[in-house]
């Protein structure tokens, strides 16, 4: 299971080495390890409305790297203890200092049937949850008032004898 994600990045915001391992499509975490600047836990994971994978990585706002974020990976750590890096993408580069924090959504296609929530480590909702739950909740609204306008129309129709005309 994807618990944690790490940040990549380089104590400066230009780096050629680590510019150029991140060019290539096939990054090993032992190709990455010494530009690993934090490994913090996934808070939450889930699919969206697209029926993607989505995973929730919360920045804490009180950290203070001092370092340059060029990108973002999902760690997968094996029953021997060996992690694996199972997916990165870059992330618009930023000096992770205190007060600059908050949550990417990093998300997956997923070529397989939705499963619902991949797992929740906390007991508040979060972003992600948010968007879904009231995208649903729109629909389901939508839904309900057209049924219940066409319950009313139907019912008004037949209490008072209304006569509709076809017009051609």
């Amino acid at each position: 299971m994807l618990k944690n994600f790490i940040l990549i990045g380089s104590d400066t915001m230009v780096d050629e080495d680590l510019e150029e391992k991140l060019s290539g499509l096939n990054l090993s975490y032992e190709e990455i390890e010494e530009n690993i600047l934090i490994q913090l836990p996934i808070p939450n994971a889930g699919f969206d409305n697209k029926k993607q994978a989505y995973f929730d990585c919360l920045i804490p706002y009180d950290l203070d790297l001092g370092k340059a974020v060029f990108a973002i990976g999902l760690i997968y750590e094996d029953d021997e203890g060996k992690k694996h890096l199972v997916s990165w993408g870059r992330v618009h580069k930023t000096l992770q200092t205190k007060q600059v924090g908050g949550t990417y959504k990093y998300i997956i296609a997923v070529t397989s049937e939705e499963g619902g929530v991949i797992f929740k480590a906390n007991d508040y909702i979060t972003t992600s949850e948010l968007e879904i739950a009231t995208e649903r909740l729109r629909y389901t609204q939508f839904s309900t008032s057209a049924r219940l306008g066409k319950m009313i129309l139907d019912n008004s129709a037949k209490n008072h004898n209304f006569n509709f005309k076809k017009e051609i």
